[in-house]
């Protein structure tokens, strides 16, 4: 009779653990379908964003730091080309830390140069001057230009001198391994002199 419980025990118990393992693996599913949605729809909607953007020519006045009384064409102080960094204030502060680190991995001059320039249309007024040691350049009317405010996603460009946004990259902080790639292959193509 003991024998008899004892195999009862036992076999419950290895069907628990296999329902067990088997709502484990339903949740993994489960959670991995979650994920590729979520990355089919994020992808989706930043190649939406990307190919709005391209081509498309930016609003060319600028206010640079604090100064709300005189705007300037960003087009004369753009000699060929400029690597520009838009982002949002909504922007998480980790975020643009991490950015800010990799931006000057890429290009450790990065303070000093002219060609490469930050941009925000909400940042607060107290930092306009010096925002990870770089002035920011807002827009006086706060509009940038086509497509950029729909996203409060940091977002890279290149701005030539006809004022077209060019090679538009918006980072994901799920993969900001693609932002290095992205500023790597930007260096190469456009700043080391051939």
């Amino acid at each position: 009779m003991k024998t008899h419980i004892l195999y009862i025990i036992i076999t419950l118990l290895i069907i628990n653990i296999g329902l067990f393992m088997i709502n484990i693996y339903k949740q993994k599913q489960i959670s991995q379908n979650n994920l590729y949605d979520y990355f089919y729809t994020i992808s989706r909607k930043k190649s939406e964003l990307i190919v709005s953007c391209e081509l498309q020519t930016i609003n060319p006045f600028f206010y640079i730091g604090k100064d709300t009384l005189k705007s300037i064409n960003i087009q004369n102080l753009i000699k060929e080309k400029a690597l520009c960094f838009y982002f949002s204030s909504h922007t998480c502060p980790p975020c643009l830390d991490n950015i800010r680190d990799l931006i000057e991995k890429i290009f450790p001059d990065y303070k000093e140069r002219n060609d490469i320039i930050f941009i925000s249309n909400d940042m607060e007024f107290r930092l306009l001057e010096n925002f990870y040691e770089k002035t920011i350049f807002w827009n006086n009317n706060k509009r940038l230009g086509p497509a950029f405010e729909k996203s409060e996603t940091p977002t890279f460009f290149i701005l030539d001198k006809d004022l077209q946004a060019k090679c538009v990259f918006i980072a994901d902080k799920m993969t900001p391994e693609y932002i290095e790639d992205y500023l790597q292959i930007i260096k190469q193509r456009f700043f080391v002199k051939k």
